[in-house]
């Protein structure tokens, strides 16, 4: 199998007085698994921080609050077939088998799937937001995410009646979408018994 894929990226940052961040990525593919009418595929990516520790006077120098970071983003991605399944391919065996007066026979064969020129990327979307935290000399620290990740027209194989001759195709088909919130915690002892 051989497949190609071509892609150009760029990513840009801003800050503005080390406590506001703007990032941004954006990225287009081009890929040898789709029909030219659907193998470029663009997808950008947002982020956005801002520290309020560096920011706010009063939380600069903070024995409590150490360190304080929020942060929200968007971000997508895409996924592709493997090659060869929008076209109907025509399967090839070689040395199949030796007749009798010693001829070798090679064999062709129509596969039993059927392509589909219509077959798109996959895409995946996620949101993001979260907070970054330290206390107490940075002694605590605490990292909250929530997030909503939705993948789209994705791609799975789908059974055909076999007297269509093929038994299976590939499609975009389904939507599957994921939430959740992960944390962390992490505390560093003291060795005085202070905290």
């Amino acid at each position: 199998q051989e497949e190609n894929t071509l892609g150009v990226y760029a990513t840009t940052t801003l800050g503005f007085k080390n406590f506001l961040y703007l990032s941004g990525q954006a990225r287009n593919d081009w890929t040898s698994t789709l029909e030219s009418n659907n193998n470029s595929i663009f997808y950008p990516s947002a982020s956005l921080s801002f520290i309020p520790t560096e920011a706010i006077p009063g939380l600069q120098n903070n024995s409590i609050v150490n360190y304080l970071k929020l942060r929200v983003g968007f971000g997508t991605s895409a996924g592709y077939p493997d090659p060869y399944q929008t076209r109907n391919i025509l399967a090839t065996g070689v040395n199949q088998f030796v007749t009798q007066g010693g001829a070798v026979v090679n064999t062709n064969e129509v596969s039993d799937q059927l392509g589909n020129p219509d077959l798109q990327r996959e895409l995946h979307r996620e949101y993001e937001g979260g907070i970054e935290a330290r206390f107490f000399n940075s002694r605590v620290g605490l990292d909250i995410s929530v997030y909503d990740r939705n993948s789209s027209d994705m791609i799975i194989n789908q059974q055909l009646d076999p007297a269509t001759g093929f038994t299976n195709t590939t499609v975009n088909a389904a939507e599957v979408e994921n939430r959740g919130i992960e944390a962390r915690l992490d505390l560093t002892p003291d060795s005085t018994g202070d905290l």
